[in-house]
């Protein structure tokens, strides 16, 4: 278990948040009051709160927008577990790639409809720690590469916003490192056969597939 500090405050803001209903005028001030507050929280700090997400319980930054897309859109990111569960009826056990495995809510949907090793690939920092925290009692237990994919060995800054982080060029020489998604493979030789892959990168996505191919 990380010693990294849940808010309880803060989750509980969160928890009255994503429970308010859209049925009249009170629930819309509501809504406002409390989307103000969450506001204002996060321009001081981004507390780590819980957030119970397909029978799993997640950690996340208070910043993080997945559960307040997924009250306006409860079956968000849910075709990606129909259909790891359809390819596991149909071939059995098989691996699986998520490039952008973020804070593992991909893993906590997958696992509601098949039970497969997962390889998760996430370089920033601070979602790859809450991502290990995440699927720790995940079974089987997906194996974690904190790296960012790219495709070449360029040095980049990483932009987080709401949750998600996204690669921009640099020039000031600082920054992270890529990796080939083919290099990330031959260290991890069990999925080079995977049946499914799942890749969120925030504009990366194409040209890592075009340079996997």
């Amino acid at each position: 278990m990380s010693n990294r500090f849940i808010s309880q405050s803060a989750t509980h803001l969160l928890n009255l948040l994503v429970s308010t209903k859209d049925r009249g005028v009170a629930d819309h001030i509501r809504w406002t009051v409390l989307a103000a507050l969450r506001r204002f929280l996060l321009r001081f700090d981004d507390p780590t709160v819980e957030y119970t997400f397909c029978g799993t319980m997640l950690r996340i930054p208070l910043s993080h927008d997945l559960p307040i897309i997924r009250r306006s859109f409860p079956y968000y990111s849910d075709n990606v577990g129909r259909i790891a569960g359809y390819l596991a009826k149909r071939f059995g056990q098989f691996p699986i790639i998520d490039i952008g495995a973020n804070v593992g809510d991909t893993v906590a949907i997958i696992h509601q409809y098949a039970h497969l090793p997962i390889l998760c690939i996430e370089g920033e920092p601070k979602f790859a720690e809450l991502l290990s925290m995440n699927i720790a009692s995940a079974n089987p237990c997906p194996i974690i590469e904190p790296t960012f994919v790219g495709t070449s060995d360029n040095i980049v800054t990483v932009v987080v916003h709401h949750g998600t982080a996204r690669l921009a060029n640099t020039t000031s020489g600082s920054g992270v490192r890529t990796r080939r998604f083919k290099e990330i493979l031959k260290e991890h030789s069990a999925f080079q056969n995977s049946q499914m892959l799942k890749i969120d990168t925030d504009g990366m996505d194409i040209a890592i597939l075009n340079s996997a191919l």
